[in-house]
């Protein structure tokens, strides 16, 4: 078994951070705007030096704001997209408008950071013996995304899984896991779940799995599958993801 796709790493990117920080501080002043209108005490007072400031804001002006962000006009505000640029404008002209200092980059209200972003180059999944490939995956049935190059091969271990239901919030358990030798190999999983089960029954395989060394892990599905493997983007520092800005 053997499973390849090469990455084309593409050139960073810079994006602004004002359109995320900015939807945070519309809502917690959708929050304030409907303190002042709540009369069932759900909410603590204010502070005497912030009375001012919140009743200058209304429900009215909030839901337009944040109705604007969230419209179709700005795509889902992707991070890297078309539309994520129009909502840091957007939000931009508001502070602007408000009198607000500007102390980022370059006299402006954002803050770049670096962003990068992969496309699969090449992705290839076939079956050998002895030197002779037995069966290759066509690259269009394959569906996913990856970030980083993979390049592995092993035994295939099967797998049929029956994913038991959910029991409260928790991952549901998957009973003879831990009896299962995948330690290098590459695991093919067909996984079955009904109910809220089936929403998390992959996360429930991986975490079983988890310790267990494999080469590599791969979801089959009976449906029929289009579409290719993607690539990703994050923000990185020195070759890795920043988790503390992803």
């Amino acid at each position: 078994m053997h499973i390849h796709h090469p990455m084309i790493p593409s050139r960073p990117s810079r994006i602004p951070l004002v359109a995320a920080t900015a939807a945070l501080a519309l809502a917690g002043l959708l929050r304030t705007a409907g303190a002042q209108h709540d009369t069932t005490g759900a909410f603590p007072p204010l502070a005497p030096d912030r009375e001012r400031g919140a009743a200058s804001v209304d429900v009215a002006q909030c839901e337009k704001w944040l109705h604007t962000l969230a419209g179709p006009e700005f795509g889902g505000r992707g991070t890297g997209q078309d539309g994520y640029g129009k909502a840091a404008a957007f939000v931009a002209g508001h502070f602007a408008d408000l009198g607000l200092e500007a102390r980022g980059q370059d006299g402006s209200y954002f803050q770049h950071m670096p962003w990068t972003r992969t496309a699969v180059k090449r992705a290839q999944v076939t079956f050998s013996k002895g030197g002779k490939t037995l069966w290759a995956v066509p690259e269009e049935r394959l569906l996913g995304r990856v970030g980083d190059d993979t390049d592995v091969q092993g035994e295939v271990l099967l797998l049929h899984v029956e994913v038991p239901p959910m029991r409260g919030r928790g991952l549901p358990k998957i009973e003879g896991m831990d009896a299962v030798d995948a330690e290098g190999k590459v695991v093919f999983a067909l996984v079955h779940a009904s109910g809220r089960a089936e929403r998390f029954a992959r996360f429930a395989v991986m975490r079983a799995l988890s310790g267990k060394k494999v080469a590599a892990l791969v979801f089959l599905d009976q449906d029929e599958v289009q579409g290719g493997l993607t690539g990703s983007s994050g923000a990185r520092r020195g070759g890795r993801t920043n988790p503390a800005a992803a």
